[in-house]
């Protein structure tokens, strides 16, 4: 039971253009234990919020967000799960980033939070 306490314990960021997505994907996380910090893009996301997961159907929008968030990731690795496949491309450049799904809208919310609990599942384990 503890390792379930520590896996829902997890803080995950949304970073969703389409607010409606983004709450129906934020509420079902939630239902499910798990803390969820949502953001509109990456430039608005910052630092300080440290997520244990993102899930973003964006890609930073320009060179120096992307740079600034690189930065915010030295030395650490952050995995993400994709909605969008420009996210993905994008991405790819940034090698502290673990992309661990990409779906493409529309997709399923359970789908995602099967994938976020698998995650979190597997890497409790290690």
């Amino acid at each position: 039971m503890g390792n379930l306490k520590s896996i829902l314990a997890k803080k995950i960021l949304i970073i969703d253009e389409q607010s409606i997505i983004g709450l129906e994907l934020q509420k079902k996380l939630e239902q499910s234990g798990y803390k969820v910090v949502r953001a509109n893009s990456f430039d608005q996301s910052h630092s300080n919020i440290k997520p244990d997961l993102v899930i973003s159907d964006t890609a930073p929008s320009t060179s120096s967000c992307l740079y600034l968030f690189k930065k915010a990731l030295v030395g650490k690795s952050l995995p993400i799960i994709c909605t969008n496949s420009q996210c993905i491309d994008r991405l790819l450049s940034v090698k502290e980033l673990i992309i661990i799904a990409n779906y493409l809208k529309p997709f399923d919310t359970q789908e995602i939070l099967n994938s976020v609990n698998e995650y979190f599942k597997l890497t409790s384990k290690a």
